[in-house]
């Protein structure tokens, strides 16, 4: 679970000298990777904005800026990704899909057909229906009472969610804008056909409108396309907090790195 102000606040505050803040919504979990070693993840959310802590990497996203950053807090580095740089590495990745299409004549049968199934899938993407699917009897997640649905994308399920009434965790749905205004941000700028069905777990109008309340996932459950577990996301705590401004902002000593070297790598 593979998620965030005010001009003439910020103004006035710093006229007095003093560091803007509002409240927010903090929220922890652990997750645990099929492979890699489990971790904590923390995001810090307001409706415009979010930070996501992630052991060595961070990321900052301003939807008031049309913008994120992802930090790398061990050489003090971020890079800025917008609607514009996204679109260039897709245009990138265009330009390689390209390349690999050319090739095609000189590959073995095997891998030949495998490229162009899945080059055949990018380039003539099949519509997508998302459905949810009630997956049991409701169960305990830490110490709150979940019901599990099964996300279906095309009839196969992609991810499980525990969902909780967002009333129960005392979040509204303004506080967890951010990550659906994040997952849409991604997804218009994102390659066509992409799998929606990742972004699920976000889509609070789609998810409520299948299950019949305001809904918010306390354990999301990722499977691959081989239906086999990928990654398990559970919440530990939803706490609402105010939030220094410039939380959401790129720390200070930070240097730029060139988008161009993080697509090469």
């Amino acid at each position: 679970m593979r998620q965030i102000l005010a001009v003439s606040a910020v103004a006035v505050s710093a006229l007095i000298g003093a560091a803007p803040a509002y409240a927010g919504v903090v929220i922890t979990a652990d997750a645990t990777p099929a492979a890699g070693p489990p971790h904590s993840v923390s995001f810090q959310l307001e409706p415009d904005r979010m930070r996501e802590m992630t052991g060595n990497s961070e990321m900052i996203y301003r939807g008031d800026l049309g913008k994120f950053w992802t930090l790398d807090t061990k050489d003090h580095t971020y890079r800025e990704m917008n609607r514009d740089t996204m679109r260039q590495m897709r245009a990138q990745m265009d330009a390689y899909m390209k390349q690999m299409r050319d090739k095609l004549p000189s590959m073995p049968e095997a891998q030949r057909k495998q490229l162009e199934a899945m080059l055949a899938e990018r380039e003539n993407p099949k519509p997508q229906e998302i459905t949810y699917e009630k997956a049991g009897a409701a169960r305990t997640v830490g110490s709150w009472t979940c019901t599990p649905y099964n996300v279906k994308v095309n009839g196969a399920t992609h991810e499980q969610l525990c969902l909780i009434r967002m009333s129960e965790v005392g979040l509204k749905r303004d506080d967890v804008k951010a990550f659906a205004s994040l997952s849409s941000f991604i997804e218009d700028a994102g390659p066509p056909g992409q799998d929606k069905g990742r972004a699920a777990a976000f889509d609070f109008d789609a998810m409520a409108k299948q299950v019949g309340f305001d809904a918010f996932p306390v354990e999301s459950t990722n499977y691959g396309a081989d239906g086999k577990e990928v990654g398990r996301t559970v919440v530990k705590s939803i706490e609402r907090k105010t939030i220094a401004a410039d939380t959401f902002e790129i720390p200070k000593g930070y240097q730029s790195k060139e988008l161009s070297a993080h697509i090469a790598k």
